[in-house]
């Protein structure tokens, strides 16, 4: 078949993500945090005679990658909390060691909770693949007790922390002394810096509108890893913990059909360099200095990269795992023999990820998007009844503005879905567009301090009220009408939009649009 223009340009846009780097602040402080908390353990335990346990408490250095130039307490308790991860996902993994087929399912349940958690903290990249990879090679390894290791790794990663907290309050001390405060690096994301606590209303939880995404997402990510590890083991791989640590690159940052099948390429493309670059190690058969600078070193620039090029940061992050797993594991494998094996076994987590990425189905979709639009209108509402500052419009504001970033971040990643997917939610773009207008309008009138509405009000709430009740029964079209005359044109779209969707097909309901005077 002969590849089109679009095909072409396609390739051509995934070589160039393959190598292109983002716009990221210099990493060289936590790369030297990284490289020294790989290199200690492993010469301590290469001086005690006891290779393994420094193997394993190098896998805590990965909570180095965690660190970002901020203030030196909240810097330190991402590395912290990213030393508990690593530690938790080695010991609940770990107890699946020498059943392989318990060990794929404890793995994927595991990464189904990681992304979960990560999901609702927002956690910094690498997210929940350091987490999972830790708790993959966790499975490979034959069974002992797993607490001296899981300790190994915690004193590790809190080495980590202790180093960059101190690297940090140096940077701040050498800016004030140089006659330059340290800038605050608190992040803003374009709104106001937040002021000094003060008692006031409690703010309402959000975590009922983001839990079914963030839930799916977890069981979509869980069964891709889940997948990659059945299907080596499918083939007779002893130990599928590589292609589920795949999976897991590959679902990190998203787990919908467009990215997953990009991010396979990329990061695939980065992990098969990498098994080639960890056999052409092995096979050179490095003594004990020179395997500690090695991993020193793969560290360091796994640090340097991470933010800029997850595939390029695979190409270091491959042989790490590799060697280390190679270190602490007393079976004897031909270097070139378990570089065929990574390969293969990348492949098949490749596999996994795809396959995951597309379990999603148009009803469901359709459903998350209809459930964010119908926050959206109930907020909007109950700004516009309250709309005034130093009061009840503050806290109305605020909610309707996560709503609006919710359903904004329920749009784009259905827009990644795979295309029956997207077909199937574009039918709702323009109620999404107006919806987004009205919203618009009542936070004006919250900003200009405009008294309260109740007439633009309660035809939203009808409207949220219709959009939940049209795949239960069938519509009325004098439920779909305000109860007062459309005196806003966004109003007027809007409800023009909903009447559309919902009497001329658009619905899920078989009976909409058929019947009806």
């Amino acid at each position: 078949m002969t590849a089109t223009p679009l095909d072409r340009a396609r390739a051509s846009r995934l070589l160039a993500r393959l190598v292109r780097t983002q716009p990221a602040p210099q990493r060289y402080r936590t790369a030297t945090i990284a490289a020294v908390c790989m290199a200690l353990p492993m010469s301590l335990a290469f001086a005690a005679h006891r290779p393994a346990l420094g193997a394993i408490g190098g896998l805590g250095s990965f909570a180095a990658l965690y660190g970002r130039p901020s203030p030196p307490a909240r810097d330190a308790r991402a590395v912290a909390l990213a030393t508990l991860g690593l530690a938790v996902g080695f010991w609940v993994c770990g107890t699946a060691q020498g059943r392989p087929w318990l060990a794929v399912a404890v793995t994927g349940a595991w990464a189904t909770v990681v992304t979960l958690v990560c999901g609702a903290f927002a956690a910094r990249p690498p997210g929940m693949v350091m987490p999972v990879l830790v708790g993959a090679v966790a499975t490979a390894l034959p069974p002992r007790d797993p607490l001296p290791l899981v300790a190994a790794i915690a004193a590790t990663g809190l080495l980590a922390t202790l180093l960059v907290w101190v690297s940090a309050c140096l940077r701040d001390l050498g800016s004030a002394h140089a006659g330059h405060p340290a800038p605050d690096r608190s992040p803003t994301h374009g709104r106001p810096r937040r002021q000094p606590w003060r008692p006031g209303p409690l703010r309402p939880p959000t975590w009922q509108l983001y839990a079914p995404t963030l839930t799916w997402a977890g069981l979509r990510t869980g069964a891709g890893v889940a997948l990659g590890g059945v299907l080596a083991l499918a083939i007779g791989a002893p130990h599928p913990f590589w292609a589920m640590a795949t999976a897991a690159a590959i679902l990190t940052a998203g787990n919908h059909a467009t990215s997953v099948n990009d991010r396979a390429l990329l990061r695939g493309t980065g992990t098969l360099v990498g098994c080639l670059v960890a056999g052409a190690v092995l096979a050179f058969h490095p003594g004990t200095a020179m395997t500690v600078l090695l991993l020193a070193f793969f560290a360091f620039a796994t640090e340097c990269v991470v933010a800029r090029n997850y595939a390029l940061a695979m190409i270091s992050v491959t042989p790490t795992a590799t060697v280390l797993a190679s270190v602490a594991s007393p079976v004897t494998v031909a270097p070139w023999t378990l570089a065929g094996e990574r390969l293969l076994q990348t492949l098949l987590g490749c596999v996994g990820a795809v396959a995951a990425g597309q379990l999603v189905t148009v009803h469901w979709a359709v459903e998350q998007r209809l459930r964010a639009v119908r926050a959206v209108l109930v907020a909007a509402a109950d700004l516009l009844e309250e709309p005034e500052p130093d009061g009840p419009g503050d806290r109305n504001a605020d909610i309707l503005t996560r709503r609006i970033r919710h359903l904004s971040l329920v749009s784009e990643r259905a827009a990644g879905e795979r295309p029956a997917v997207r077909n199937g939610i574009a039918e709702l773009d323009a109620v999404v567009r107006d919806t987004n207008a009205v919203a618009d309008e009542a936070l004006r009138r919250h900003r200009e301090a405009e008294k309260g509405d109740h007439t633009y009000a309660e035809p939203l709430r009808s409207l949220a009220a219709l959009l939940a009740t049209a795949e239960s029964e069938p519509p009325r079209r004098d439920l779909a009408a305000p109860h007062r005359p459309c005196t806003r044109p966004e109003l007027a779209r809007l409800t023009d939009s909903v009447q559309e969707w919902i009497f001329t097909g658009g619905g899920r309901n078989p009976n909409l649009g058929h019947g009806l005077a």
